[in-house]
């Protein structure tokens, strides 16, 4: 059995979206056990581009997108990874220049 997507409407239930990849009819799913459901709501928290207080997901990526952001998610270690290299390269700047300052003035 392959991957299945379900979704939740009011009134009728799970309703059955998604096969393999294919989409399909839509009929309501009686029996269904181990569903993961993702919400959309989340704990509510403050947005750092912000400072609202949001606790929608679809929303706060939103504004994160917005204002050229990227939500760093489950894959921290490769933004890390990024981060420390923009780092390094910065402060390398940094020294050169003021290497150069240096040398600038003790002949200046």
């Amino acid at each position: 059995m392959g991957r299945i997507k379900y979704v939740y409407r009011v009134g009728v239930g799970l309703v059955e979206v998604e096969r393999d990849g294919v989409s399909v009819s839509g009929s309501a799913v009686q029996d269904v056990k181990g569903v993961n459901i993702i919400k959309d709501r989340m704990r509510p928290l403050l947005h750092p581009c912000t400072g609202q207080m949001i606790d929608s997901k679809s929303r706060f990526r939103k504004i994160t997108k917005a204002h050229g952001c990227v939500e760093v998610g489950g894959s921290f270690a490769e933004h890390k990874k990024q981060r420390d290299n923009y780092v390094k390269q910065i402060n390398t700047q940094e020294r050169r220049r003021t290497k150069q300052e240096l040398i600038r003035r003790f002949n200046g």
